[in-house]
């Protein structure tokens, strides 16, 4: 017979930015986007990015490969899974660092689309895959860096993305990021 859920585990502090850390944290925000009872206050700028979701099986996809460029990625903001080669060059044509073997891999793009200036950049941390009844989600973990002050830094439009390559994922498959 199986312990029952309320049964108590010791106390574990988890450093910040880690991915159990980072896990814990879409758990919590998941339990409460679940829970929650009513409508989201007029003020609530965005959903959270686990509603909706049941994070009953969640799984930390591995990164394989992980590239980041300044320049040179989706002119639009873009999350994407990318399947097949052309795809891949059709979104990256400038890509020599990720050569996948679409047979066995998949790689997620994220593009903050056009900036006004230098300075912006974006990184994927981390790959949360949620398993449900009608498919399965992906939470795409990242960090967006934006310039301080525009006067110290290049005035030229740039277009940066971050990639990963990861196992093969289906075509059905969701992608989510509190990055927007």
């Amino acid at each position: 017979m199986t312990q029952p859920a309320t049964a108590s585990l010791p106390a574990r502090r988890l450093r910040r930015g880690t991915p159990a850390a980072t896990l814990g944290w879409v758990l919590a925000a998941a339990t409460l986007s679940l829970t929650a009872c009513g409508t989201a206050p007029e003020s609530a700028e965005a959903p959270s990015p686990t509603a909706g979701v049941n994070v009953a099986h969640v799984q930390p996809l591995r990164i394989l490969k992980n590239v980041a460029a300044n320049d040179r990625g989706p002119e639009m903001f873009t999350l994407a899974v990318v399947n097949d080669q052309d795809q891949l060059e059709a979104m990256l044509p400038d890509n020599t660092k990720l050569t996948p073997d679409f047979e066995q891999h998949s790689v997620i793009v994220l593009g903050m689309g056009t900036q006004p200036t230098a300075g912006y950049a974006i990184r994927i941390t981390g790959l949360q895959e949620v398993g449900g009844e009608q498919g399965s989600t992906v939470f795409v973990q990242a960090q967006a860096v934006q310039p301080d002050d525009a006067e110290g830094v290049a005035q030229q439009q740039t277009r940066p993305y971050a990639a990963v390559q990861t196992a093969k994922l289906g075509d059905d498959v969701t992608l989510r990021s509190d990055i927007r």
